[in-house]
């Protein structure tokens, strides 16, 4: 499918403070759906160092373009000028004293125009930064009262919410029109011709950041602006529906102050004073003063530089009580979480929050801030209980506006939805209580299906898993997002194959380590290679791992290598014929992904968690059935470790679990929850 092309254009009148960056953020978006074909940036005779700072960016990227006018002619002149030399598919203008959030804004906002064909003119969603005066706090407080009242619209359609600085168009929309010079408001113009066609729409999921006026005599400047005037030319054009194009039914106005109340209560009285005098203002003191050229007064306190602001950052807690760090639990699940949270950290600030064990510290990895709560003194199994019990109060006492709660045995879930309004993501690796169940006979998942039930919002790893959690709460939102992997280059060296390959965590029942040794000593005098075991677990589980071990004579031909990373990892992965997967309970292994990114095949039982394994990559045996198990491992040794077609499949498969691709699906996620 050949994808739509875009162009973004960028009207600049000395806005030297912020061009180069709001140009980086550009260049910075991520573009899955569309082709950017070019950054062409409008200065309209600009006497800063405007022009200078974008000739400076476009010499390292060519596709920055810079139109210099010899003539200040007004923002829309350059808009009309940018939509009729337009070739592209789409236009997105943005004016240049904005900060774009997060690295899928276009990404949103195009997605509006690519998923509806009627959609020809689409509103990114407007936040101002809130300042730090009294009277820029005040005029704050009147712009959040106005944007409270335009966004309770249905489907957002008003003429209000085309706010004007981030919009983007179909361009066979943009090439039909023409903004006329005499009109007073070109704004409502353009509007008027997408509402005629019913093609305006709204992206709550694009953020765009913007400084609020700070001072009255800016607000006067803005307030002679041309916006709302009345318009001769308009009304021959349109006729009577332009009277009321920007009035809010009282409905609205009374939600927007009620809304406002809460958000800013210290400073609403001031904001209806400001009101009161806005509308004085306009009523008698501009009559003769309005604006209505094409070039508006500057307003000054809107043109600041977005780069060292704190505020595009939002906050976010992820919980886990496995960690990194962790010598009972530091397994797949850990790598995950860390993996999020470092990618999320880029535009949020991220803390994990994860169990404590002995000598635990809290420390920032990889820029990630670790906070190790609960208590170890009774072991990792009862630390797991104390640290899930330990959460709500953590909730509690830290501020955030999303948190992913990584479920947790023996519940699985902490009913933390329960203890606030902010969104609460279950990230499910696995439920836990069948298979609490089945060891300790506590029907821990009576607990767990009444807690599944106390959530809106869930990131599972199959489809398998999302219909097992809507049988239980069909209303929640449930998004199906994998597991990653850094994707590896397959090695140039050749290695000598020493082992046949298990790697995962050190729980006998789950992991299916007895049955995978069980299977080993029907065939271990049959073969030179030996059986590399690589993990962690508690040391009742290695205890007992190690007397299996000896109980069934093995002791020579399985190699405990413990804990493994980096390097030696991935030598040990090119050192193995291939990798078992023995498990009697899986959701999704990072295991598994791991081995087909090294091109080694697949030995497992045949069970719904690793049933998103092609069987191209994996060898798939009756449920722990041991002695057919071992059938399997020696015929793969005697084949070398070759399954046919491994190495042309796996690269084709392997990309789509990159980290990249699976954290734009979180990425989208937690934006559509916290916009």
């Amino acid at each position: 499918m050949i994808k739509p092309t875009l162009s973004v254009c960028i009207p600049a009148f000395n806005e030297e403070k912020n061009i180069t960056f709001l140009l980086e953020s550009v260049l910075n978006q991520k573009a899955k759906s569309f082709i950017l074909n070019d950054i062409t940036v409008y200065t309209d005779n600009s006497t800063d160092l405007t022009g200078k700072k974008v000739k400076e960016v476009s010499r390292k990227y060519p596709e920055v373009k810079i139109v210099e006018g010899k003539k200040r002619r007004g923002k829309y002149y350059r808009v009309n000028q940018a939509f009729h030399e337009n070739k592209s598919n789409f236009l997105v203008v943005l004016d240049a004293d904005v900060a774009l959030v997060g690295s899928n804004f276009l990404e949103n906002l195009v997605q509006v125009l690519i998923t509806d064909s009627k959609a020809v003119l689409v509103a990114a969603h407007n936040i101002f930064v809130k300042p730090k005066t009294f009277i820029a706090k005040v005029i704050y407080t009147h712009l959040v009262l106005v944007d409270n009242i335009r966004w309770s619209f249905p489907n957002y359609n008003s003429a209000l919410n085309y706010y004007g600085s981030c919009t983007a168009y179909r361009c066979s929309f943009t090439k039909s029109i023409k903004v006329f010079d005499r009109l007073t408001d070109p704004h409502l113009f353009i509007y008027l011709k997408a509402a005629e066609v019913k093609g305006f729409r709204y992206c709550r999921s694009a953020e765009v950041l913007q400084w609020p006026i700070t001072t009255i005599s800016d607000l006067n400047k803005f307030l002679r602006r041309s916006f709302g005037k009345k318009d001769i030319l308009l009304e021959k054009i349109f006729g009577e529906k332009i009277k009321n194009v920007y009035n809010s039914p009282f409905k609205y106005k009374l939600r927007g102050l009620f809304k406002t109340l809460i958000q800013e209560p210290l400073y609403i009285f001031f904001a209806i004073l400001l009101i009161c005098y806005t509308r004085v203002y306009l009523l008698v003191l501009t009559k003769k003063n309005i604006d209505s050229s094409a070039t508006w007064n500057i307003v000054n306190s809107t043109k600041q530089n977005f780069n060292k602001l704190n505020r595009t950052k939002r906050s976010i807690i992820i919980s886990t009580y496995d960690d990194l760090e962790n010598p009972y639990y530091n397994g797949g699940g850990a790598s995950i979480v860390h993996q999020i949270a470092k990618r999320l950290g880029q535009n949020s600030n991220v803390k994990v929050i994860s169990g404590v064990f002995p000598n635990a510290l809290d420390k920032v990895i990889d820029g990630v801030t670790y906070q190790r709560i609960g208590s170890f003194i009774f072991g990792p199994k009862f630390g797991q209980l104390i640290f899930q019990l330990s959460l709500p109060f953590y909730v509690f006492t830290n501020k955030f506006d999303l948190w992913i709660e990584s479920f947790t045995p023996p519940f699985s879930t902490g009913f933390l939805q329960f203890f606030t309004k902010n969104p609460i993501i279950g990230l499910v690796h696995m439920l836990s209580g069948e298979d609490m169940y089945r060891k300790y006979k506590i029907p821990f998942f009576l607990i767990e299906t009444m807690g599944l039930k106390t959530y809106k919002y869930f990131i599972v790893l199959t489809e398998y898993m999302k219909n097992k959690i809507a049988a239980v709460n069909n209303s929640a939102k449930i998004e199906v997002i994998p597991n990653g992997i850094e994707i590896k280059n397959k090695p140039v060296k050749k290695y000598e194959k020493k082992y046949v390959l298990y790697i995962g965590r050190i729980e006998i029942n789950q992991k299916g380590l007895d049955l995978l040794l069980k299977s080993w000593s029907l065939i271990v005098h049959k073969t030179e290679y030996k059986l590399a075991i690589v993990g962690v677990g508690i040391q009742s589980e290695l205890n007992n791992l190690k007397k299996l071990i000896d109980d069934l004579n093995l002791s020579e031909k399985v190699v405990l290598m413990g804990d493994v990373r980096g390097k030696k990892k991935s030598i040990i992965f090119n050192e193995s014929l291939f990798v078992v997967l023995p498990s009697r309970f899986e959701t999704f292994s990072i295991v598994a992904l791991e081995a087909i990114s090294y091109r080694l095949p697949i030995v497992s039982f045949d069970i719904e968690g690793l049933g998103w394994i092609p069987e191209s990559f994996c060898f798939k045996v009756k449920q722990f059935d041991f002695q057919e198990l071992a059938k399997t491992i020696l015929m793969l040794i005697n084949k070398n470790g070759i399954k046919s077609g491994l190495n042309r499949e796996a690269k084709v498969f392997i990309k789509q679990y990159a980290w990249p691709k699976i954290y734009r699906k979180y990425e989208n996620y937690v934006n559509s929850l916290l916009t």
